[in-house]
């Protein structure tokens, strides 16, 4: 039986008001939240600045449903939307990366390995 991999991602343009957002008070928000809705097996990374990204890969959750997928993405959006301010700009993406998409496709397989090694070009050349 394949597993079903999801990413969940959501950029965020805070209101004007909130621009000066804690990343510690963010990632610990955004830690709490995301952990009970798709529950301990869940990659989560945030990056921040004028425009932020929660970036959520998750195991087991049906994001090929339509019902659930625009569920879910409403619950995402208010509570991003109670974090980042009421005026804050929201852009919700949601891909199946592996298992059954339900479309009569063969299911994709995800390997997750160690990030590639980047070398520096000065050590290349002595």
């Amino acid at each position: 039986m394949h597993q079903l991999w999801s990413r969940w991602t959501a950029t965020i343009t805070p209101e004007a008001s909130r621009s000066s957002l804690d990343h510690a008070t963010v990632r610990d928000n955004c830690a709490r939240f995301y952990r009970k809705a798709f529950g301990s097996v869940t990659e989560l990374c945030i990056t921040d600045g004028p425009v932020w990204t929660v970036d959520c890969r998750t195991e087991g959750h049906p994001a090929h449903d339509r019902a659930y997928r625009a569920w879910m993405t409403g619950q995402l959006r208010r509570f991003l939307l109670t974090g980042f301010g009421a005026q804050a700009t929201i852009e919700l993406t949601v891909t199946v990366e592996a298992g059954d998409r339900q479309d009569g496709t063969p299911p994709d397989q995800l390997i997750l390995g160690p990030p590639p090694v980047v070398l520096d070009p000065q050590l290349l050349r002595s």
